[in-house]
C-alpha cells in the first residue's frame, strides 16, 4: 500500500507544480521539489499550497481512503552553496517541521 500511496503523492506533486519545476523521490517517503527562479517567500507559498492540497486529498488503496500529511523543509540557493550544503539546510528545515508537529512548511 505504501508504494501505491507514494505514487499517488508523486502524481499530486507533478500535477500541482509548474512545468519548469522538478519533482523526484529521494527515497523512503521523502521527495525533493526544485523550483528554479523562485524566491524563498514564493517557494513557501507553493509548498504550503501543496501541503494543503495533499492534506485535503483522498488517497485510496483497495477501497480504503487514507489521510496523508506533508511536511516541507525549504531552502534557497546561496552564492556559496554546494549541492550538499543546500540539501543539508533543506533537510534540517524538514526535520524542524516534523519536530514542530508535522503537516507544516518551514524555511531554512
Amino acid at each position: 500500500a505504501g508504494d501505491v500511496l507514494l505514487a499517488q503523492v508523486a502524481g499530486y506533486l507533478q500535477r500541482y507544480t509548474r512545468s519548469g519545476d522538478f519533482v523526484a523521490r529521494l527515497g523512503g517517503e521523502e521527495f525533493v521539489v526544485l523550483l528554479p527562479g523562485t524566491r524563498i517567500d514564493d517557494a513557501m507559498r507553493i509548498a504550503d499550497k501543496l501541503r494543503a492540497l495533499i492534506a485535503a486529498a483522498s488517497f485510496d488503496y483497495e477501497g480504503q481512503s487514507h489521510a496523508i500529511s506533508l511536511s516541507c523543509g525549504i531552502a534557497a540557493v546561496a552564492a556559496d552553496d554546494t549541492a550538499d550544503s543546500l540539501y543539508k539546510r533543506a533537510d534540517e528545515a524538514l526535520y524542524a517541521a516534523k519536530d514542530a508537529g508535522r503537516n507544516r512548511c518551514i524555511a531554512a
